[in-house]
């Protein structure tokens, strides 16, 4: 198998739940190599999150303008989104949560072995599932207003385009962050994203959005009037969850000495709000 074919499938093992096989296993450089890939599998998961708002708005809803069942597709869309990643990220968020909840004792170096320690336990604690709880209900609340409020053709958009730059976050963190221990998700991936991964990977993003607001402009028959409002956005939302990166990349080498898949799986998520936020914010 091909090297990118390998690596793109690697990509999608890790990030969803479809049972893909990776002919004679995994090698380190192939898993690192897979970050740049990360945007192809979030436009996957784009395409589905917009084919059941879809659906769904076909059933529940009145023309291009849903608002009584807007509730209905934003929850189904976030659970779906969840299932689709196998609730990865979703742990991560909560393990992460939960391992910044310790009280400190005052030593750097003991707050940040009890924190990796607590990030291994299994368990949700208290800390844990707020954060769940805070990021889904942001998200409901953020996916609500865009479908109450604005036309559906523009939702779908945005439903399409949210997967594909949260996937993208992490990219940031990998290529400036050290892992925190030397063992499990962080080691792979941390330090083993080049700048030129980096590049990459903004190229098929860019490329990505590109197809997806053609797609629209074209559905819609817009035109050219939503090229420069929609460059706009995607470039500044790029802008916006790389600057979240690189201080997320702080913040974990000052809590835990470095990255950890479950930080990994909490700055996707929390890219996930921010990204509603800037599309409400570009809708106004």
């Amino acid at each position: 198998m091909k090297k990118p074919a390998r690596r793109l499938r690697i990509a999608f093992q890790f990030l969803t739940i479809l049972p893909v096989r990776i002919p004679d296993g995994m090698l380190e450089h192939d898993i690192a190599g897979a970050s740049l890939y990360f945007p192809v599998v979030g436009a996957f998961q784009g395409v589905v999150s917009v084919l059941a708002a879809m659906v769904l708005a076909q059933v529940l809803c009145a023309g291009t303008v849903c608002t009584a069942s807007a509730g209905v597709i934003s929850i189904a869309v976030i659970l779906l989104l969840i299932a689709s990643n196998k609730g990865l990220h979703i742990d991560g968020l909560a393990d992460t949560c939960d391992a910044l909840g310790i009280a400190p004792t005052g030593s750097r170096a003991s707050d940040i072995d009890k924190r990796l320690s607590v990030m291994k336990d299994s368990r949700i604690g208290a800390m844990g599932t707020v954060g769940i709880v805070g990021v889904v209900l942001m998200k409901f609340a953020l996916l609500d207003t865009l479908i109450t409020v604005h036309s559906l053709d523009v939702v779908y958009l945005l439903l399409f385009l949210m997967p594909v730059f949260s996937k993208w976050a992490m990219l940031p963190v990998l290529s400036s962050g050290r892992p925190a221990r030397q063992d499990g998700l962080g080691r792979v991936f941390a330090g083993h994203v080049s700048r030129a991964r980096l590049l990459g990977s903004t190229m098929i993003l860019l490329a990505t959005a590109g197809a997806g607001i053609f797609v629209y402009s074209f559905s819609t028959l817009s035109g050219s009037t939503v090229y420069l409002p929609a460059v706009i956005f995607v470039c500044g939302t790029l802008a916006l969850l790389y600057g979240f990166g690189r201080v997320s990349t702080w913040f974990f080498n000052k809590k835990f000495g470095g990255i950890t898949g479950d930080t990994l799986g909490a700055v996707h998520e929390l890219a996930e709000v921010l990204f509603l936020c800037a599309a409400v914010l570009w809708i106004k």
